[in-house]
C-alpha cells in the first residue's frame, strides 16, 4: 500500500508540475492576487494541498503578500494552530514581526504552546511591542513555562509606562481572589517567581505591599476562608522576600493590622454562623 501510494503521490506531483509549468510559459502569473489580496498559495494552504503549496514555492511563489487586512499566509497557520503548515511556511522564508491592519502582531494570535515555542526558538520575541509583552506575562503568570524565559523570548522584569510590573500587578489580583488559588499554591508561586529576582516587594498605587493585600480583603470579604493560619506560610514567605513588615499604606495601616482585623472579622462570622445553626436547631424542634 505504501508503495503504491507513493507512485499516485509521484504521478500526482509530475502531472500538477506539468500543468503549473505549462501555466508559467504562457505567462502566467503565480502570484496575482484576487480582490481580497489572497494569492494561489493561499487557496492551496485553505484546501490543505501540502503538494501544490510545495509545487508553487519551488515554482517562485512569494510567501509574504498580505491581504486586505494586511495579513500574509502565515498569519492562517498560527490562527489554525497548525504546526505543519507553520513549519512549511518558514522554512519557505515567511516573515513572522509584520502588524495587521488593526496593529496586531503575529504573535498576539498564538493560542499553541507548540506554535509558541516554534516562533520563540526562530528569535521571535516582544521587543517591538512592551505592552504585548506585559498582557502575555500577565495572562500567563499562573503557569509560566521557564523555557519561554531560557529562550529569551519575555523579560519577567518589563514594567509598562506607569512602572507597573505584570508579575506583581497578577499576583494582587490574586491576593484579592484567595478561594480561586489557594495558600499552598500562593506561597509556591511567590517562590517561583522569587527564583527569577522578581522584585515582589514593591507597592500598588494604594501603598499596599502582597503582605498588605493577603489579609486586607478579609476586612470585608472572607472569599471562603475558614482559617487564617492557612496564610501565615505565604506570610513568612513574602517577609522573607524582603518585604517590611513595617511599612503602612495609604490609610496608614500595617499589614499586621489587616490580620489582626481579618481574625475578629473571622471569628465573628464563625459566631454568627453558629447562632444560626443554634436557631435552625430550634425551630425544627419546635
Amino acid at each position: 500500500m505504501e508503495i503504491k501510494s507513493k507512485k499516485f503521490d509521484d504521478e500526482n506531483r509530475g502531472a500538477l508540475k506539468e500543468i503549473l509549468d505549462n501555466y508559467i510559459l504562457q505567462g502566467g502569473d503565480i502570484n496575482s492576487r484576487n480582490s481580497d489580496g489572497e494569492s494561489v498559495i493561499w487557496e492551496a494552504v485553505k484546501n490543505n494541498d501540502i503538494m501544490q503549496v510545495e509545487l508553487l514555492l519551488d515554482a517562485g511563489a512569494k510567501v509574504d503578500f498580505l491581504n486586505k487586512k494586511r495579513e500574509s499566509i502565515i498569519w492562517r497557520a498560527v490562527k489554525d494552530n497548525d504546526i505543519v503548515w507553520l513549519k512549511l511556511l518558514l522554512d519557505a522564508g515567511a516573515k513572522v514581526n509584520l502588524q495587521n491592519k488593526n496593529g496586531e502582531f503575529l504573535i498576539s494570535k498564538v493560542s499553541s504552546k507548540e506554535v509558541l515555542t516554534l516562533l520563540f526558538k526562530l528569535g521571535v520575541n516582544f521587543s517591538k511591542n512592551l505592552d504585548l509583552m506585559w498582557n502575555f506575562i500577565y495572562n500567563n503568570a499562573l503557569n509560566f513555562d521557564k523555557n519561554f524565559i531560557a529562550l529569551n523570548a519575555v523579560d519577567l522584569h518589563c514594567v509598562d509606562v506607569q512602572g507597573t510590573s505584570p508579575i506583581l500587578t497578577k499576583l494582587q489580583s490574586i491576593f484579592l481572589n484567595k478561594e480561586l488559588f489557594g495558600p499552598a499554591n500562593i506561597d509556591e508561586l511567590l517562590k517561583f517567581y522569587d527564583g527569577f529576582n522578581v522584585d515582589l516587594t514593591l507597592s500598588d498605587s494604594h501603598g499596599c505591599t502582597l503582605a498588605h493585600l493577603l489579609y486586607k480583603p478579609f476586612s470585608n470579604k472572607l472569599n471562603g476562608i475558614t482559617a487564617i493560619e492557612e496564610f501565615e506560610r505565604c506570610e513568612k514567605t513574602l517577609i522573607s522576600l524582603g518585604i517590611n513588615p513595617d511599612k503602612k499604606d495609604a490609610s496608614d495601616k500595617t499589614y499586621h493590622e489587616y490580620k489582626k482585623i481579618a481574625s475578629a472579622t473571622l471569628e465573628e462570622n464563625k459566631r454568627l454562623k453558629q447562632e444560626r445553626l443554634l436557631t435552625r436547631d430550634e425551630d425544627v424542634i419546635f
